[in-house]
């Protein structure tokens, strides 16, 4: 049996509705994603999909085409491991970089794992940045990274 609907329900649903997705405000509610359209519209709301906002702009498109299986398997890896940077600035999740060398394309097999201060952050990160100073202030080579990474998988795919 669905209990009644209260105030405080409907001025959740009043304040969300177009915001969050109906699934969600739903849930939240403990009703039906029906239901909540249904008094939406008694209470006069939008009754559609909330639009899909964009949280942020990608700093670089995307790899030309999805993961393989190995692909996968070394990014998974590579996830789980420190960043590569290793110092006590080091904060936020692991987050997996993309290499590039030169003008080649980007790909998953070279990659490194970076913390996020150090993959995004303005000032010290590597987007902020850039390969050349990234490099030479913490006195890593990214690409060597990223191949040795891959050559690791490798080994381990041709072990299995």
């Amino acid at each position: 049996m669905i209990r009644a609907w209260r105030k405080v329900d409907e001025i959740y649903l009043r304040n969300n509705w177009g915001k969050k997705k109906e699934a969600d405000i739903a849930r939240i509610l403990k009703r039906t994603t029906n239901s909540c359209r249904q008094k939406a519209r008694a209470l006069g709301l939008c009754a559609t999909q909330p639009q899909k906002v964009p949280t942020h702009q990608r700093m670089k498109g995307k790899a030309s085409r999805p993961a393989n299986r190995e692909e996968k398997i070394h990014l998974d890896r590579v996830s789980c491991l420190p960043c590569s940077v290793a110092s006590e600035k080091c904060k936020g999740k692991i987050e997996v970089h993309h290499v590039r060398k030169h003008a080649s394309k980007r790909d998953h097999k070279r990659v490194i794992p970076l913390c996020a201060h150090h993959h995004r952050d303005n000032k010290e990160g590597y987007h902020g940045m850039g390969r050349e100073n990234f490099n030479a202030k913490y006195g890593i080579d990214c690409c060597e990274i990223a191949e040795r990474l891959w050559n690791d998988v490798c080994n381990i795919m041709e072990a299995n």
